[in-house]
């Protein structure tokens, strides 16, 4: 029974769009998998955001965190990783966004979990195992892609599923993750700033050019 994680972010006390997203996608890969959808909510304002998540048919599982500043990974990817590694979750679903992207990075690090990337769609498989389609060379090129066991992350594009409220809404957990430090801060021991102007067309060593007939 495969145990479908979606990676929530929260804005001024509210999940985004692509949370709602993910953990409707969750709901659904869950039902395709005969498994368990949960979303996962960390940071400042996941508690109030909690209930709207779980209408989405996922459970959730809350980690307040009181602190707001610095990276989004440095605070969200040590703790989720520790969750991962006690509850031991198939899929993880994280959504393609700038902090997403950092998240997903880390806890790759972390847990030594494979990932796929800018999936544009996601599928539970006959051999039990998530298919992700993406988008390649410009959207005229759609691969599908799954792991070689059931375990990953899948990091997923907006819009890939519509976000829809389940009839029965998922159970809320505060959960707490214990002698956890967050991540080390970075120490800027320097900064420099360089003025470039225009570079002669004739000394240029790389040329970008566009415009109609590029397609061709």
């Amino acid at each position: 029974m495969a145990a479908i994680w979606a990676v929530g972010e929260v804005a001024d006390g509210r999940p985004t769009r692509l949370t709602l997203e993910l953990a409707t996608l969750a709901r659904q890969l869950a039902e395709a998998a005969g498994g368990r959808a949960t979303a996962v909510l960390i940071g400042a304002g996941a508690t109030d955001a909690a209930n709207e998540v779980a209408a989405h048919g996922a459970d959730v599982l809350v980690v307040a965190v009181g602190r707001t500043a610095g990276p989004a990974a440095s605070l969200v990817g040590p703790r989720l990783a520790a969750l991962v590694a006690e509850r031991a979750p198939d899929v993880l679903l994280v959504g393609a966004t700038p902090d997403g992207k950092d998240v997903a990075g880390m806890l790759v690090g972390l847990t030594d979990l494979p990932i796929l990337v800018n999936g544009a769609g996601v599928t539970w498989s006959e051999e039990g195992r998530p298919e992700v389609e993406m988008s390649t060379f410009g959207g005229r090129l759609a691969t599908r892609s799954t792991f070689a066991g059931i375990r990953g992350i899948v990091l997923v594009r907006p819009a890939t599923v519509v976000a829809e409220k389940a009839a029965t809404p998922g159970s809320i957990e505060a959960v707490e993750v214990a002698g956890l430090d967050d991540a080390p801060p970075v120490r800027v021991t320097d900064r420099v700033e360089e003025a470039a102007g225009g570079v002669p067309i004739e000394e240029a060593r790389i040329i970008v050019g566009g415009g109609r007939g590029v397609g061709s």
